[in-house]
């Protein structure tokens, strides 16, 4: 609930002040996809936690669906930590029956590629799912084809620069999952050229670096544990007080109408 009514909801009018039918600069539009990136991850696995507690409440045990994402050191890894149900339906019941990768490489990458493209149009026929879904498909295949040839010649990427290309791919892709046409990728990925700034964005910093905050130190705690439950490990009276504080957070941040969750609209 926290993700959801303190960071989502708020990082909202922040992606839409980019986002909205005008022009930005390239320093705006990667702050504004910055800002979708963390909105769209605390709104959907927010969304994701609430469901598996209400169900943990009535006794079922749902299934992970979000594994800290955006650690993943490679495209391929990403993938099996966003919407895992939704990946691993798409492996089992398009790419494997499809031939998976037992068909040669030529077959493995078209399979890769329709598998992607049509995770797009799961999303809706706009253009801009569509070209979501090929930006992965593409980004999938240079992900296996690199991974093979790092095996063949026994080399190995730097861990960081496979999270930070990794991350970079993907916040693009976010740009063209969350622009509302053809023709605002096309001024945005102009525009990331155009380095001149605003005068609001010092205050659009500090909102977004507010917002971020508490994401960001839970995220690289769990990730540094190894474990996404690392608060039990807390002592009662510390994470009763984490706990407590959240929940007052979330009263303070209450409004009376309900913002929607943003993949109902799938």
């Amino acid at each position: 609930m926290f993700k959801k009514v303190v960071l989502a909801d708020n990082l909202a009018p922040l992606v839409e002040l980019v986002y909205r039918p005008s022009s930005a600069s390239g320093p705006m539009v990667v702050l504004g996809t910055l800002a979708f990136a963390l909105q769209i991850y605390c709104d959907f696995s927010g969304y994701c936690d609430i469901a598996c507690g209400v169900a943990k409440l009535l006794g079922f045990d749902l299934m992970l669906n979000f594994n800290l994402p955006y650690f993943a050191p490679s495209l391929r890894d990403f993938w099996r930590r966003w919407h895992i149900s939704l990946s691993t339906w798409l492996r089992d019941y398009l790419y494997v029956p499809l031939g998976g990768n037992r068909k040669g490489p030529a077959r493995t990458y078209l399979n890769l590629g329709i598998t992607m493209l049509l995770g797009g149009l799961w999303h809706g026929a706009s253009l801009t799912f569509v070209l979501w879904g090929v930006w992965h498909g593409l980004g999938l295949m240079a992900n296996r084809w690199w991974e093979q040839r790092c095996r063949k010649h026994q080399a190995r990427c730097p861990a960081w620069l496979g999270w930070l290309t990794t991350q970079i791919f993907v916040l693009y892709g976010w740009m063209l999952f969350r622009a509302g046409s053809i023709d605002q990728v096309v001024a945005f990925t102009g525009a990331l050229w155009n380095f001149s700034l605003p005068g609001w964005w010092c205050p659009y910093v500090m909102n977004l670096a507010v917002l971020a905050a508490p994401l960001v130190a839970m995220q690289v705690w769990q990730w540094r544990a190894g474990n996404l439950n690392a608060t039990l490990g807390l002592p009662r009276w510390t994470r009763g007080a984490l706990q407590g504080g959240m929940v007052l957070t979330i009263i303070a941040f209450w409004e009376r109408e309900a913002s929607p969750f943003i993949y109902f609209q799938f």
